[in-house]
C-alpha cells in the first residue's frame, strides 16, 4: 500500500505541476490577448478623439465660411464656372470664324470677371430676366488692311442678336496708309445668366 500511496502522491504532484504549468501558459496567452485588446481600444479612443477634433474643426470652418460670405463670393469669381467657359468658348469660336472670313487676325480676347457683368445694355435699356451682358475686348493683329477691318466690323454688327460693338480704337499705319495698327474692338455679349 505504501507503493500505491507513493505513486498516488507522485501522480498528484505531477497533476498539480501540470495544472500550474497550464495556468502559467494560459496566463501568458491571456495577458498577451488583453494587452492587444488594450492597444486596439487605445487606438480606437485616439481615432475617436481625432474624429471629434476634426468634426469640431469642420464646424468652426463652416461658421467662418458663413461669417465671410463676401470672401467666399470673391473666391468663386476667381474660379470660373463651366457656364462661363462655355459662352467664352462659343464666343471665341464665332469671332475667330468671322475674322477668318474677313481676313483679320485676332491676337487676344479680354474677358472681365463674372461680377463685372451688368444688367443693362450699353444703350441703358434694361435686359430681360435671365440675360446678362459681358463686355469683351478683342485685340486684332497689326498691321491690318483697312478694308478687311471694315468687313470684320460689318460682320460683327450684323450679328446683333448675340453681341453688339460698343467701341473701336485704332491708329493709321505710318508706313502704309491702307493699313491700321493697334486696333481694339469693344463688344457686349448677351448671355443667359
Amino acid at each position: 500500500m505504501n507503493m500505491d500511496a507513493t505513486r498516488f502522491q507522485r501522480f498528484l504532484l505531477g497533476a498539480i505541476a501540470a495544472i500550474i504549468l497550464l495556468i502559467g501558459v494560459g496566463y501568458y496567452f491571456l495577458a498577451g490577448f488583453l494587452q492587444s485588446q488594450a492597444i486596439a481600444t487605445n487606438h480606437a479612443r485616439i481615432d475617436a478623439e481625432v474624429s471629434a477634433n476634426d468634426a469640431d474643426k469642420l464646424q468652426a470652418l463652416q461658421q467662418q465660411l458663413l461669417a465671410n460670405k463676401d470672401v467666399v463670393a470673391r473666391a468663386e469669381e476667381i474660379i470660373g464656372s463651366p457656364q462661363n467657359y462655355q459662352y467664352q468658348d462659343d464666343f471665341i469660336r464665332d469671332i475667330n470664324a468671322l475674322a477668318a472670313q474677313t481676313g483679320v487676325g485676332i491676337t487676344g480676347f479680354l474677358f472681365p470677371s463674372p461680377s463685372a457683368a451688368g444688367g443693362t445694355s450699353s444703350s441703358g435699356v434694361s435686359l430681360p430676366a435671365g440675360v446678362k451682358k459681358v463686355a469683351v475686348t478683342i485685340n486684332t493683329a497689326t498691321p491690318l488692311p483697312y478694308q478687311n477691318y471694315l468687313r470684320f466690323l460689318r460682320a460683327l454688327e450684323l450679328n446683333l442678336t448675340r453681341l453688339q460693338v460698343t467701341g473701336v480704337t485704332l491708329a493709321p499705319d505710318a508706313s502704309d496708309p491702307h493699313n491700321v495698327t493697334n486696333s481694339t474692338i469693344g463688344i457686349e455679349i448677351y448671355v443667359r445668366g
